[in-house]
């Protein structure tokens, strides 16, 4: 009876580590940023320009808590340029810090004309660094708090625009759970206007509504929409 006993207890516990291990892995495998980029043909000699939205005296969205949109979209930022940077890319970002691209000559401007000057700044990096896709990132916000979702925006005029806001839409739905918008032409834009460069802009969610505010300000979430927006890249390139 002893003998059988501890054969059973060997047995039970054989099995829980078992589980506890292929749970382990599934949960390493089912991970964003538990995926490591690795050089990718198809970004290796791409120049991407990423633009964190506003930063210093320009916050952006803010939302009944006080979160800024300016910081969240640097951390988004932050977190896809060293997945893109992993895969081979050479990236350069608008902004690494609170900061604003007002040059000094405008500070005694009007805000409206100062935020003129950081955008026009931010077109000027895109031609400085001869970069091939500028991606802005940012966050929405507006009254109803009902609207939720990551979205991309296109220029109208710039097809490559088009197909590489579609890519990456179509990739921020399948990695975000219910997720389920479409890139619209956005014609009422600075970027768009001016840009030479290809552009997308991305929002990546509503500050607007409570829960995915509240999603926005997780690391993990985070590296959800930046991993999301960097497979939309690579699919672009790739077809």
């Amino acid at each position: 009876m002893f003998f059988i006993f501890k054969r059973r207890s060997f047995i039970s516990i054989l099995m829980l580590c078992t589980l506890l291990l292929a749970g382990g892995i599934y949960a390493v495998l089912t991970t964003p940023n538990a995926v490591e980029p690795t050089i990718s043909w198809v970004l290796a000699e791409k120049t991407i320009l990423i633009d964190p939205g506003h930063g210093g005296i320009f916050p952006g969205r803010v939302n009944e808590n006080n979160i800024l949109e300016k910081d969240i979209n640097l951390q988004i930022a932050t977190t896809l340029e060293q997945y893109l940077a992993e895969s081979g890319a050479n990236i350069m970002m608008t902004r690494r810090t609170d900061t604003d691209l007002v040059p000094e000559t405008a500070h005694t401007e009007k805000l409206l004309l100062q935020q003129r000057a950081d955008l026009e700044t931010r077109i000027q990096l895109s031609e400085q660094y001869n970069a091939d896709y500028l991606l802005s990132i940012h966050c929405n916000s507006i009254p109803n708090e009902k609207w939720h979702g990551a979205q991309t925006f296109y220029n109208p005029d710039d097809i490559e625009s088009e197909i590489l806001a579609k890519a990456i839409q179509s990739s921020l739905n399948n990695q975000l759970e219910g997720n389920e918008r479409e890139a619209l032409p956005r014609e009422d834009t600075y970027l768009f206007k001016n840009a030479s460069t290809t552009t997308v802009i991305i929002e990546c969610g509503f500050l607007s509504n409570p829960e995915e505010s509240s999603k926005l300000q997780e690391p993990a979430y985070q590296q959800q929409l930046a991993w999301a927006i960097y497979l939309g890249l690579q699919n672009y390139l790739e077809e």
